[in-house]
C-alpha cells in the first residue's frame, strides 16, 4: 500500500475506536494483499466462534472495505450460489474466502466506521447460523440495504460526469487517429 498519511491516521483512529467500542479488546492491524487487515473473533448466539477479517484498501474511507470470514467451525460454502448473490448477501470470494456483502456501495459514506462493519458481519453470521439450523433463505433473514433516492441521483450524476469525460477522451483519440 502506498504511504498515505491520511489513511494511516484514519486507521489509528479506527483502531482506538474499535478498542473502546469492544471494551479494551486489542486490534493490531497487519498489512497483507496491499491492504490493512483488522480481525475479530465473533461468538454467535449458537456458541460457535468465527473470525472476521476487514480488508481496508487505499481508497478507504471513500470506498467501503471488504469483509471476509477467515475462520469458522465448519468450512464455509464455496458453491456459486454463495458467491456474489443478493440471496446470500455475499460477494465473489476474496483470496479464497467467503466475502460478506454488508453494505450497499452507494450507501457507504466516509463517516462509516470499521466497528459498523464488524457489527454487520455479526448480524450476517447470526443469520447464516439460523439458515443452517432452519433452512430459511438468507434473504429472508437479512434485510437488503437499498440506496436512497438521493444516493441514486448522486450516482447518476457521477456516471453522467464519467461518460462526458470518456466522450471527450474518445473524441481526442479520433482526432489524433488513435481510434
Amino acid at each position: 500500500m502506498a504511504d498515505n498519511k491520511f489513511l494511516r491516521a484514519r486507521l489509528k483512529h479506527e483502531r482506538n475506536w474499535l478498542e473502546n467500542y469492544y471494551n479494551g479488546e486489542k486490534f493490531a492491524w497487519n498489512w497483507r494483499y496491499g491492504m490493512a487487515l483488522f480481525e475479530r473473533n465473533i461468538k454467535t448466539s449458537w456458541n460457535n466462534v468465527y473470525r472476521l477479517r476487514i480488508l481496508v484498501g487505499e481508497n478507504y474511507p471513500e470506498q467501503l472495505p471488504d469483509l471476509v470470514v477467515c475462520a469458522s467451525p465448519k468450512p464455509m460454502p464455496k458453491s456459486s450460489e454463495w458467491q456474489g448473490t443478493h440471496t446470500t448477501h455475499t460477494w465473489s470470494q476474496k483470496h479464497g474466502l467467503l466475502q460478506i456483502c454488508f453494505y450497499h456501495p452507494l450507501c457507504w459514506t466516509r463517516e462509516n466506521m470499521l466497528y459498523e462493519v464488524f457489527e454487520k458481519g455479526e448480524q450476517w453470521l447470526e443469520a447464516y447460523e439460523e439458515h443452517l439450523a432452519t433452512g430459511k433463505p438468507m434473504n429472508e433473514l437479512l434485510s437488503a440495504m437499498e440506496p436512497t433516492e438521493e444516493e441514486l441521483q448522486e450516482e447518476e450524476r457521477h456516471q453522467a460526469k464519467y461518460e462526458r469525460r470518456m466522450a471527450k477522451i474518445n473524441q481526442k483519440d479520433r482526432r489524433l487517429g488513435l481510434k
